[in-house]
This record gives C-alpha cells, sequence and structure tokens, in this order.
C-alpha cells in the first residue's frame, strides 16, 4: 500500500519536471535551428527593428528587487506559460535591494491568491479525483470540492510558509535569481541549488532554510485537513512532493523568459521590392 500512495503522490511535481525538461528540449533545438548569420534588415526597416527589439526585451527581462514590489502592487506580476504566478523572479547580475518583511509577505499573498492559481489548483484535484488520492473524500462533485479545497490550501500554505513567514523571521531572501546565461545544464543546476542555498538579506549564501522547513511546516499542517495522513512517512510524502514542484517551478522560471521569445510568432516581413512583374503575352 505504501507504494501505492508513494507513486500516486509523485506525479505533479513529475509532471511539472517533464514538462520543463520539454521546454528546455524545445529552445535546444529551435537555438540550433536559428541561421549563424542572418540577414541584416534592409535600410527602410532599420529604425523599426531596435525599437521593437528594444520592447520585447523590455517586457521578457526578469525584474528587478524594487520592480518585483512595484509589480505585485500593481497586481499584474508576472506569470510561466501563462498560468503559474512569477512575482519573485530577478536577474542575479542585478543590484540586490533587500526585501523589508512586508514586501516578502506581499510576494507571498500575490503568489497564493493570483487569479490564475486556481486554474493549477483546479488541474490539481483533477489529477488527485482521477487517481483516488486521498479516498475518504469520495467521488463526484463532493469528492472534487474536497480535493480543490486542500489542495489549494496545500499551495497557499506553501507559499505563506516559504516566501513570507520563514524568510521574514530567517532574514532570508524568498526570491529566485535567475542566471539567464550559460549551457542548459548549467542553469538548470542553478536552479535546482536555489532550492537548498538562498540569500540572506544582508547578501550572504546559506542554507536555504526557509524553503525547507517552511514546506516542512505546511506538511504538518496539512494533516488538520487529510485525515488520512496519520503517519510520519504519509506527512514526509507530502513534504517531498512540495519540494519537488517548486524545484520544478524554478526550473521553468529560468528558462521560460527565453522559450517566450522564441515562441513568439513573428509577422513575415513585407516584400520591399514591391509585385513581380506580369509576364509578357506572347
Amino acid at each position: 500500500m505504501t507504494s501505492i500512495k508513494i507513486s500516486n503522490r509523485l506525479p505533479k511535481a513529475l509532471f511539472l519536471c517533464l514538462f520543463g525538461c520539454c521546454l528546455i528540449t524545445l529552445a535546444q533545438a529551435q537555438e540550433a535551428a536559428l541561421p549563424a548569420n542572418p540577414p541584416a534588415p534592409a535600410a527602410s526597416e532599420a529604425s523599426k527593428d531596435p525599437v521593437d527589439k528594444s520592447k520585447e526585451t523590455d517586457k521578457d527581462k526578469p525584474l528587478t528587487a524594487d520592480e518585483v514590489i512595484k509589480e505585485s502592487m500593481k497586481g499584474n506580476g508576472g506569470n510561466v506559460l501563462g498560468v503559474l504566478p512569477n512575482f519573485r523572479t530577478t536577474n542575479m547580475d542585478q543590484p540586490v535591494v533587500p526585501l523589508k518583511p512586508k514586501e516578502k509577505m506581499l510576494i507571498a499573498f500575490k503568489d497564493s491568491f493570483y487569479p490564475t492559481i486556481y486554474f493549477v489548483t483546479a488541474a490539481f484535484a483533477g489529477l488527485g479525483q482521477i487517481e483516488n488520492l486521498h479516498p475518504q473524500f469520495g467521488q463526484g462533485f463532493e469528492g472534487y470540492a474536497k480535493r480543490y479545497g486542500t489542495s489549494y490550501a496545500d499551495q497557499a500554505i506553501g507559499n505563506m510558509m516559504t516566501e513570507g513567514i520563514f524568510p521574514t523571521i530567517l532574514r532570508q531572501d524568498p526570491r529566485y535569481f535567475r542566471k539567464g546565461t550559460g549551457s542548459v545544464m548549467s542553469r538548470t543546476g542553478w536552479a535546482v541549488k536555489q532550492i537548498f542555498v538562498t540569500r540572506t538579506d544582508a547578501g550572504r549564501h546559506v542554507f536555504n532554510a526557509s524553503e525547507l522547513i517552511g514546506n516542512a511546516a505546511g506538511a504538518l499542517i496539512s494533516m488538520s485537513y487529510y485525515g488520512d495522513y496519520k503517519t510520519g512517512h504519509q506527512v514526509f510524502q507530502q513534504y517531498y512532493t512540495a519540494v519537488l514542484t517548486d524545484m520544478a517551478s524554478d526550473v521553468l522560471k529560468e528558462f521560460w523568459p527565453d522559450m517566450k521569445r522564441k515562441l513568439i510568432k513573428h509577422k513575415p516581413e513585407p516584400n520591399l521590392a514591391g509585385p513581380a512583374p506580369a509576364n509578357p503575352s506572347p
């Protein structure tokens, strides 16, 4: 029975991991397909291209510390794949401004109540319904509603613990610092590493207790609303699922700006030479 429960709990995190790997593979394939020396733009288009490219670059550029908070306050922070809230990503080579406690709590709050999080919760609840996780919830609408509520509680409590409460108590920075350069393997390793190592408000690199202890606290709290959590092993399953999900999320945040640029479909360039001359009649 234990092995069945383990295999049932892994799909959430593994789904995100596999999906992230697919995105990375697609990025490599598209990058390899790009011409080594693209043709120079026509003279008439030279004045337009720099403006368009700069706008695109600014749009996809990871946010700095101050911009993260400004975007969060406006309620329109970034997202990954159009659904995953992303209020805590910044460039690692940008000057780092320490976050105040209220700013950490604000990021956690926005990540927990961003509108699209409800769609992500619906997908997780549907997966649990199909696999009949927590069979005490039953099936049908009532069973789905219970799975939806508990799935949302898992995400919201985890966000508040790992991005707000524990970073404030331990004076650690909850943001993801995107590397943005280097090979796919080095950037993936960088993303995974930040689950275990983080910055303090003073700029030192330390053990990421906010992530690992925060998710442990969330797993313990989940015992209050999952009636079938009666052993430490079951709580540990909940814990490592949350950590793996956060790990996959960091990998997606690392590569999403690259994918977004490569997936944007550009309009075909106009024919500057004009229409082809008609063939003379014989």
